[in-house]
């Protein structure tokens, strides 16, 4: 075989490689799910936990719908969804916003911002929705998941899917996610 043979036999033995490599760092991404390492190695610094947010953007009519420690510009942050004007009143005649702010002293003063774009009142209708329909809370849901798994809480939201409406708690722990669904209607564990 002459030298160009052996060129073209050594590149596609290094491109099947490379796209064999390339399948299995994305099986394995797909198959653990997001990356919450930075996060979890974050969280220790919260000095309010997600339901001190969720009590503190409780108000008379105003009621959470939704809430997550995360990283933001690699800051950690405190996100509480809410809807203004409460349970009683739809997503389209309702005020859907966000209190978002650093846990990370005793004291939680969040910026808000009033979501105007499409995806947000999305998202925020869809969980307003659920909540409308169960008898639970956020606050509800996330003792229950305190009960069933230690650890640390750092996210709670609706969610549905294919018309089955659940909480979504996500649970860290020893350095580990747990991922949680409770039944919106009767709060019963249907996934861990």
């Amino acid at each position: 075989m002459n030298s160009r043979t052996n060129f073209g036999i050594l590149t596609t033995i290094i491109f099947t490689f490379f796209i064999v490599a390339w399948t299995q760092i994305n099986a394995a991404e797909y198959k653990n799910g997001p990356d919450y390492g930075p996060l979890l190695q974050e969280l220790p610094k919260t000095r309010i936990s997600l339901a001190d947010g969720i009590k503190q953007k409780t108000g008379a009519t105003e009621i959470p719908i939704s809430a997550k420690f995360e990283l933001k510009g690699g800051r950690l942050k405190l996100s509480v969804y809410t809807a203004e004007k409460g349970l009683a009143v739809d997503a389209e005649h309702n005020v859907l916003m966000e209190y978002l702010g650093s846990p990370e002293s005793s004291m939680w003063r969040p910026d808000v911002k009033i979501f105007e774009d499409y995806a947000h009142i999305a998202r925020s209708a869809m969980y307003l929705t659920i909540l409308q329909r169960s008898p639970h809370s956020l606050l509800d849901m996330i003792q229950r998941g305190l009960e069933d798994r230690p650890g640390t809480v750092f996210s709670v939201k609706p969610k549905s899917v294919r018309g089955k409406h659940y909480f979504e708690l996500l649970v860290a722990h020893q350095g580990t996610v747990v991922e949680l669904h409770y039944d919106a209607l009767t709060g019963e564990l249907i996934k861990q």
